[in-house]
């Protein structure tokens, strides 16, 4: 599975747009990420699969919620 990490300034916004998948039929996992440099320390984002990236960030975007960063696979 190739995993993008989606990237969010608090557990919040985290933990919101995990809700917002979820009932999209989308599946997303919580994960701390230690080190994220577009923070300037620890975030949280949300693991899902490559393949759903795109729907995944259109519907967390369009409730309005921030992705801080997008990474691939540590």
């Amino acid at each position: 599975m190739n995993t993008k990490y989606l990237i969010f300034s608090s557990v919040t916004y985290a933990l919101r747009s995990m809700t917002l998948l979820k009932r999209f039929g989308l599946h997303s996992r919580l994960e701390k990420i230690k080190s994220i440099q577009a923070l300037g320390g620890c975030g949280y984002a949300l693991a899902v699969d490559a393949s759903i990236l795109d729907s995944a960030v259109s519907i967390i975007t369009g409730e309005g919620i921030r992705i801080v960063d997008i990474l691939d696979s540590r």
